[in-house]
């Protein structure tokens, strides 16, 4: 039986087990993680948050190769598996770096541009992500898009984190999408409207409301849009 324990931003992987989600100890297994078999599935990976049923995309992390909050590119090195860690290393104490599908939670978003079976863990609070990324494998077959930040005509206090994967083959293509509204319960941008921030203090907006917004995930928080930033962020998450 393979179990893997529920935590914040913790991983569940196919089950092979006939047991059944565990409300004492956390656990998921078995029938609660079947495979994906939804149109979204080969788009989505295999790798999930707890909770959350598993694409059939393997997405296996590369662990000294990541883009951390502090917007710094971890590309190998001495010190590049520690890093990595540092930044996506789970909560549940598995020594290894996750990035997992599965709604939008701490871990940041898996970049799959590398092929199938490898993946980039990004941080929402990225550089990259926080200017609207967008990247493709090199048979543009397989492109993950993700982007954290404020939408126009959001209040200053709110964005959206949403990521978008679209994995093409046989001239069919599928796509898997997640998306959130938060609020951080304080004004972050200097406007509503996005035409009246300058690029530049956008992106640095965007920064500082993504940094909030883990803050809130990793203590708990809900964060939760009121109607109309609700509605504004739906139909961001719609059009990405």
């Amino acid at each position: 039986m393979l179990d893997y324990k529920k935590s914040p931003g913790g991983v569940c992987t196919l089950h092979t087990s006939s047991a059944v989600a565990s409300t004492e100890d956390g656990h998921v297994s078995g029938p609660a993680m079947r495979t994906g078999t939804d149109v979204a599935a080969p788009a989505r990976c295999k790798q999930v948050r707890c909770g959350y049923q598993p694409g059939t995309l393997d997405c296996v992390p590369r662990q000294r190769y990541c883009l951390t909050g502090a917007s710094r590119i971890v590309w190998g090195g001495l010190h590049g598996h520690k890093d990595c860690l540092a930044a996506f290393g789970t909560p549940s104490g598995k020594a290894t770096t996750e990035c997992p599908d599965g709604g939008i939670g701490s871990r940041g978003v898996a970049d799959t541009s590398w092929g199938v079976g490898k993946a980039l863990c990004m941080s929402w609070d990225s550089s990259l992500v926080t200017s609207n990324f967008i990247n493709c494998d090199n048979t543009a077959n397989l492109c993950t898009k993700a982007a954290s930040g404020h939408g126009h005509e959001m209040s200053k206090r709110a964005g959206v984190f949403v990521m978008k994967r679209m994995a093409c083959a046989d001239g069919t293509c599928k796509v898997y999408k997640a998306g959130k509204c938060f609020d951080v319960g304080e004004d972050v941008s200097s406007s509503t409207k996005l035409d009246r921030i300058s690029a530049a203090n956008i992106k640095t907006q965007n920064k500082v409301f993504a940094t909030k917004v883990l803050e809130g995930l990793n203590s708990g928080l809900s964060m939760t849009c009121d109607d109309r930033d609700a509605i504004l962020a739906a139909g961001i998450i719609k059009i990405t």
